[in-house]
């Protein structure tokens, strides 16, 4: 009889694994950053090294998704065991557990598809009957695009989606297993962002969250930078120029419009994961479900630049590689719902975002009872919303306020977008970078010049 110790897998080899990872890292980064002399006879070992040990590192990652499949799907059998057992009662009928897993690599931004059943097969005594339970396919199906300017690549004989860019390989934070969308379901934005917040501390998308991010969280880091080199085909020092410049981002306009993506597509992770090309949602260590939105933003941050309007900070080559160009570093693009809506066109030809005007003081005062109520019309209809707000006055900036400490957290005087989740008897509550806050309508009539929109992304039909 094989007996598997599940509890030994999850409290003593995953830890031991996630620390080798650790210290495999390390160790990249450091050979990395060795500087060969000009003479050196052996050339560029000290890279074939960085390569190695990458190479590692994908390895250890893999081991810890076969145990965490493994895992999940002993967990699955023994519950569904023991329900069957339950049924079968004392009527002598007998179970029999097999695990099959099976996956395929490939396609845009390090994307994985991969099918894992649990096949439970029970006999009665006397009654000849079968049952078989399938748990947790995700299968990655043919995706038919059209080829043209946008960069959607072309549709192989496997269906796989190739972007510019991106190559076949898979990345660490996208091996982990996604849920389906039936186990998925938010009624409105604000409750979304609520459950981020309470897992992960982001009330939605933190456009901050590349700032220092080498030193808060080295291991991200490296897989921010990693997916950059192998996937969007920069340089290693070009890399770490673009996640230090996405590192000074300091306005909300990028997280505002990653916010509608996310919004939108919350209930639906596999249609996601089919365009683009990797998951809205991963697993942390501890098995939790996160949002994948580090790699959204990298994602947009980094089509924006290279294949946006006006767009100079990244030249793609003919050969598919990426350059940084130096002499652009001041002009990095802002986001806004057009661009985002060319995005989403680049990503599939059946979406698009379309955005309308709600309300605005522009040309008239609007009173705080018909500012709450044009807001909740919209809102009640599941509408993403999203607001320009800038200072009359520069030097007396209009505040956000914590909805949960009260205290101010930052201040606007420059235009600035931000999405918003719902209103309140006192005000407007948004998502800025990560934080949940409240817009005081008193402020809004004071000292502000405002304008809500409707931005509404569309799928002309669901991806088959």
């Amino acid at each position: 009889m094989l007996t598997i110790n599940i509890d030994e897998i999850r409290n003593e080899v995953q830890p031991r694994l996630k620390k080798s990872k650790q210290n495999v890292l390390a160790a990249q980064k450091e050979a990395s950053s060795i500087v060969e002399p000009p003479d050196f006879i052996i050339k560029g070992i000290s890279k074939r090294w960085a390569s190695t040990l990458s190479d590692i590192v994908s390895s250890i990652a893999w081991i810890e998704h076969e145990l965490q499949q493994k895992a999940d799907n002993f967990d699955a059998a023994e519950a569904s065991n023991t329900n069957l057992a339950t049924s079968l009662g004392t009527s002598g009928g007998t179970i029999t557990v097999t695990s099959t897993y099976s996956s395929s690599s490939g396609g845009s931004v390090g994307s994985i598809g991969q099918t894992s059943q649990v096949n439970i097969s029970s006999s009665n005594a006397g009654t000849g009957k079968n049952q078989t339970t399938t748990k947790d396919k995700i299968d990655k199906e043919e995706i038919n695009k059209s080829e043209g300017n946008k960069g959607e690549g072309e549709v192989t004989t496997e269906g796989e989606v190739n972007k510019p860019n991106i190559d076949d390989t898979d990345k660490e934070e996208n091996i982990n297993n996604v849920e389906t969308s039936e186990n998925i379901t938010f009624t409105s934005t604000d409750e979304f962002f609520d459950k981020l917040l309470a897992g992960t501390g982001s009330y939605g998308i933190n456009s901050e969250a590349f700032k220092d991010l080498q030193e808060l969280d080295p291991i991200e880091y490296d897989n921010m930078k990693d997916i950059l080199i192998n996937e969007y085909k920069l340089s290693e020092t070009d890399s770490e120029e673009l996640l230090n410049l996405i590192g000074q981002l300091t306005d909300s306009s990028y997280s505002s419009e990653v916010n509608a993506i996310c919004s939108y597509f919350k209930n639906k992770p596999e249609e996601f994961e089919k365009i683009f090309g990797f998951p809205l949602y991963t697993k942390n260590a501890d098995g939790e479900l996160i949002l994948n939105d580090n790699a959204i933003l990298m994602d947009y941050y980094f089509w924006n630049n290279a294949y946006g309007e006006n767009a100079t900070l990244i030249e793609i080559q003919e050969d598919g590689t990426a350059i940084l160009n130096k002499d652009a570093f001041e002009n990095v693009q802002n986001a806004n719902w057009q661009k985002l809506d060319a995005y989403l066109q680049w990503k599939s030809d059946k979406l698009s975002c379309v955005a309308g005007e709600i309300c605005s003081n522009q040309e008239s005062v609007l009173t705080d009872a018909e500012i709450k109520d044009a807001l909740s019309t919209h809102l009640e209809n599941s509408e993403e919303l999203s607001i320009n707000i800038s200072a009359t006055d520069l030097e007396n900036a209009v505040p956000l306020y914590n909805t949960e400490t009260g205290e101010v957290i930052n201040n606007v005087a420059e235009g600035q977008w931000f999405k918003v989740t719902g209103t309140t008897e006192n005000g407007v509550i948004v998502s800025s970078n990560g934080q949940k806050c409240e817009i005081k309508y008193e402020d809004l009539a004071e000292n502000s010049k405002f304008t809500f929109i409707s931005d509404v992304i569309t799928m002309q039909k669901a991806i088959a």
